[in-house]
């Protein structure tokens, strides 16, 4: 009887000892989601067109009337969004920069001649792009970058 006593009081302690993490695993699960309200790129739920005001960088929204409902124009919410779809498209230009200009430069090292001719040729599209950007007279205000 006390050995059942003993198991008993053993396995509520284990509970009992467990519970923070059983508490936040269910809100977790149980909290809502943050709602995506854009993306850089088009898909089959994101497949209406918008660009930044500043610097015309495009975006995507699930609906129009929803993203201005949520986002009015002129509003600081909507300006801080903006800001932040900037931030990630120059974010996301420097990465597949640097992508592009290690490709060239691994040609360049390791390949034959052929490819060391194909990467002296090579356009670095999203170097441009983000050349490009840079030059834009409102970058620097826009950014924070001066």
């Amino acid at each position: 009887k006390y050995m059942r006593n003993d198991e008993a009081a053993d396995v509520l302690r284990n509970l009992f000892n467990l519970l923070p993490l059983m508490l936040v695993f269910l809100m977790y699960f149980l909290a809502p989601g943050s709602e995506e309200h854009y993306t850089l790129q088009r898909s089959p739920t994101f497949a209406h067109p918008l660009t930044t005001h500043r610097l015309e960088v495009p975006f995507f929204v699930k609906s129009m009337a929803d993203f201005s409902h949520a986002f009015p124009e002129a509003t600081h919410k909507r300006q801080r969004l903006e800001h932040q779809i900037e931030v990630s498209h120059l974010s996301s230009l420097e990465n597949s920069c640097l992508y592009e200009r290690q490709q060239q430069q691994r040609l360049f090292r390791f390949g034959s001649k052929i490819e060391r001719a194909r990467a002296r040729e090579m356009t670095l599209y999203n170097c441009e792009r983000l050349q490009s950007l840079r030059q834009n007279p409102v970058f620097g205000s826009s950014l924070g970058v001066r």
